[in-house]
């Protein structure tokens, strides 16, 4: 194989790979945004609301820790859940 046809499949072959991330990019963007936007929407309508600071509910030495910095507020993110 000559150094000029080498030199253009490796071009077209990076020009390949570029395209196909780009395009796997994009893609995974749209799934995040669409399952982001979906849990939210979803966790909304349920209208679910973490007990107020210092209720018994958070308490226990277990979980309160872990939901005093959301006490009182509506459940609208997957880290919240």
């Amino acid at each position: 194989m000559r150094r000029k046809t080498f030199d253009l499949l490796a071009s077209l072959g990076g020009i390949v790979l570029v395209v196909t991330l780009l395009i796997a990019g994009a893609l995974a963007t749209w799934g995040y945004s669409f399952a982001d936007d979906n849990v939210h929407s979803q966790l909304a309508q349920q209208q679910i609301t973490f007990p107020a600071k210092g209720s018994p509910a958070l308490a226990s030495k277990e979980i309160g820790p872990y939901l005093d910095q959301y006490a009182g507020q509506q459940l609208t993110t997957g880290p919240q859940a």
